[in-house]
């Protein structure tokens, strides 16, 4: 949402703000802080975030992409990247996405995010479905039954039913 609002209203009128850039990087890497939290030792890679966002919603897709390569050579193991790299791909090369978005699993294997996104391209492709994990530790940060059905691959049953609950008196 806070990157839509970025792309469609803020880029176009305010080219090369490094304040609205900055806050862009927080937003791409799904930080969940105000840019003013940002620690000082990911202030380089917010930074160089923000920038491949702005340079994404302003410019050609070409310089994009340059932008891409440069933060993903210089941060290939900090959380997220390849996350909005892949997201970024869905426009234009669909086909690609699905290996950032298992890219990012390896660097964040917690990542609901990059879980949910990596089942529908592997059906666009044509493939079976397959399981990203096995029920265990790292499915128990996730938070609902739905999720946790969606992603195992199961069909999603309620444990209860209204009807159960409304029988006539």
């Amino acid at each position: 949402m806070a990157q839509e609002i970025l792309a469609l209203h803020v880029a176009p009128a305010a080219p090369n703000n490094p304040e609205m850039m900055f806050a862009a990087g927080v937003a791409s890497l799904r930080m969940p802080i105000l840019p003013s939290e940002v620690p000082a030792k990911q202030h380089d890679v917010v930074a160089m975030a923000g920038k491949t966002f702005w340079d994404l919603a302003s410019k050609p897709p070409e310089e994009a992409e340059s932008d891409f390569t440069k933060l993903l050579a210089a941060y290939p193991d900090f959380p997220n990247v390849h996350y909005f790299l892949g997201t970024s791909l869905g426009a234009r090369h669909p086909e690609q996405c699905a290996a950032e978005f298992l890219a990012e699993l390896r660097v964040s294997p917690d990542s609901v995010p990059a879980r949910v996104q990596t089942r529908p391209p592997i059906r666009r492709e044509g493939k079976p479905a397959r399981r990203l994990n096995t029920p265990g530790r790292r499915l128990r940060s996730v938070p609902s039954l739905w999720e946790r059905s969606w992603l195992l691959g199961a069909p999603c049953e309620p444990l209860v039913t209204m009807s159960t609950h409304l029988r006539p008196t």
